[in-house]
C-alpha cells in the first residue's frame, strides 16, 4: 500500500489543500505449512484513515473505484476518519492493483 500526497493550488491563501492518492496491490500467495502448502488471498477488508490537523474536503466521502480488483468499495466514516469497506464480487478474491486512485482532497485544518 502506498499513499501519495500532492499539494494543490488554492484560491484562498488561508486554505492549504492536497490531493491524496492510493496505490494497492493484491495477489494470491502460496505459503509452506508443514508438508503441504496453503494459498492466501484477500476477499475483503477495510481501508480506514485517521487525520490529525486535516480532513477530506466536502460533505460526503468520495467513492473508491474497486472495479480493477473485481470488487466494490462502500464509503463510510467522516471527513476526519474516512473508511472504505472493500468486498469482492461473486465470492472471489482480490487480484490486481489500484494505481494512484484519488481518495479525495485534504484540507489542512491546523498546523501540527
Amino acid at each position: 500500500m502506498e499513499l501519495t500526497v500532492t499539494p494543490v493550488q488554492s484560491s484562498d491563501p488561508n486554505l492549504e489543500l492536497a490531493d491524496l492518492y492510493l496505490t494497492l496491490n493484491f495477489n494470491e500467495q502460496w505459503e509452506q505449512v508443514g508438508a503441504g502448502r496453503v494459498k492466501l488471498a484477500l476477499a475483503g477488508g477495510h481501508l480506514q484513515l485517521q487525520f490529525n490537523n486535516a480532513q477530506l474536503s466536502g460533505d460526503r466521502l468520495p467513492m473508491l473505484d474497486a472495479t480493477p480488483l473485481s470488487g466494490r468499495a462502500i464509503a463510510e466514516g467522516t471527513p476526519q476518519n474516512p473508511l472504505w469497506v472493500l468486498t469482492t464480487k461473486n465470492f472471489s478474491v482480490f487480484k490486481g492493483s489500484l494505481d494512484r486512485v484519488k481518495l479525495g482532497t485534504m484540507e489542512l485544518t491546523d498546523k501540527p
